[in-house]
């Protein structure tokens, strides 16, 4: 087994780029920083650009970095783990809204600050308290007033990342259009546009918004893109009289609240995955096998989304036996081969992160070189240690013959 880079390029995208380190499993899953690394194989263009920004999305905005911020306090050192669903919203049936929330350090939720437009006529102000209801109020109004108020969104398929920039200025006492482009990095003073993807529920309508992040972000999110002047002009005479609104914000205790996210899962979770499975496949196997053309899509897939990749989040009914006893704080990840129904053989990749469902890779679906050993990788994520054994040994640690069933967790 080689790790040397054979061809002098970046194994993911093949070009000739600067080389730095990448970690197998990030740390921020609980990943060795010290034995568990890709030196000279992978480029910075890919690494730190690419691969940053898809292990965020998929450590502070999905289903496993909720998890993760339930189960693992730190990340990397004394950083604390951190989670913000995109979509989260708590739905306040007396008001019959849904309001934008995010999550707090001590497990609690935060109302967003927000300006939501009910109606052609009626805006609701919703926030935790006044105080940042005021101070979001301000920023957004200092967006507005500038000579061009950029409209940001990020155009997804792109690699690297580019944004779609959309200027408006005020004409005639009217915010009209002013152009588009696209720029590699954002402007640091905008809005950011999202789509309205949200259904309603239990009668209850989810109306377009304004709101700020917690990273500071001013989101606008409407179902018509074609209205944003319209939006644009309501918040310029209706965002000043924020400061007198104390009265009217929807801040409250909520007993059994009620939350949903529209965003616990993305494309993007998938590729940051399926780049765990084949920097383990590089680490198991080497560099010259992992570049057979036979994983050409997936490298494609991590890189650009395209073709989607061949992936599924299980339900619980149809886990791998192997993974359905992990040790306790820890991941287990299981590499296998296997004959396909026309005698090709493929190569998939299992993950259990936090004890949740099956996430299952394929690296390749067809034309892998040869059958490997099957291995299991277990990962214990508040120590950044991690073990790997066949699957003849793990099953001997961790099977019961007689009883013929997992031993028993008694950590």
């Amino acid at each position: 087994m080689s790790m040397n880079n054979h061809t002098g390029m970046c194994i993911y995208c093949k070009e000739s780029n600067d080389f730095n380190t990448e970690h197998v499993i990030s740390a921020g899953l609980g990943g060795d920083d010290n034995n568990y690394k890709l030196d000279g194989l992978v480029c910075f263009e890919c690494n730190s650009k690419l691969f940053s920004g898809l292990e965020a999305t998929l450590l502070r905005h999905s289903l496993v970095g909720l998890a993760r911020w339930h189960n693992q306090p730190k990340g990397r050192g004394k950083s604390f783990s951190r989670y913000s669903a995109n979509g989260s919203v708590l739905i306040d049936s007396e008001e019959r809204l849904f309001l934008e929330i995010d999550y707090a350090c001590s497990g609690e939720f935060t109302i967003l600050p927000q300006v939501i437009f009910k109606n052609d006529s009626e805006t609701k102000y919703s926030a935790s308290s006044l105080a940042p209801l005021v101070s979001f109020g301000e920023k957004a109004l200092n967006i507005l007033k500038q000579n061009n108020v950029s409209v940001i969104s990020k155009n997804k398929n792109s690699c690297p990342a580019s944004f779609l920039i959309s200027n408006y200025v005020i004409s005639e006492n009217k915010f009209k259009s002013d152009g588009t482009f696209t720029l590699s990095k954002p402007p640091a003073l905008g809005i950011w546009l999202e789509p309205l993807t949200s259904k309603d529920k239990d009668g209850i309508s989810y109306h377009s918004r304004l709101f700020q992040m917690k990273d500071g972000q001013i989101v606008l999110k409407i179902k018509d893109n074609s209205k944003i002047e319209y939006y644009l002009e309501r918040l310029r005479k209706s965002l000043p009289e924020v400061a007198d609104m104390e009265a009217g914000v929807v801040s409250k205790k909520f007993e059994r609240p009620v939350i949903g996210s529209s965003s616990m899962w993305s494309g993007e979770c998938d590729r940051a995955i399926a780049k765990i499975g084949f920097n383990l496949l590089i680490h198991n196997m080497g560099s010259i096998f992992a570049s057979h053309p036979c994983f050409d899509d997936v490298k494609s897939s991590i890189l650009t989304g395209n073709p989607k990749l061949p992936c599924s989040l299980g339900d619980g009914k149809n886990i791998v036996e192997v993974l359905e006893n992990p040790p306790s704080d820890s991941h287990v990840i299981m590499m296998a081969s296997g004959t396909s129904q026309d005698g090709g053989i493929y190569l998939v990749v299992l993950f259990r992160f936090y004890g949740m469902g099956t996430q299952t890779v394929f690296l390749a679906r067809d034309n892998v070189p040869h059958h490997i050993e099957t291995m299991i990788y277990t990962v214990r994520y508040n120590e950044h240690k991690i073990s790997e054994s066949t699957l003849s040994d793990y099953l001997i640690a961790n099977y019961d013959l007689v009883s013929n069933a997992f031993l028993p967790r008694n950590e």
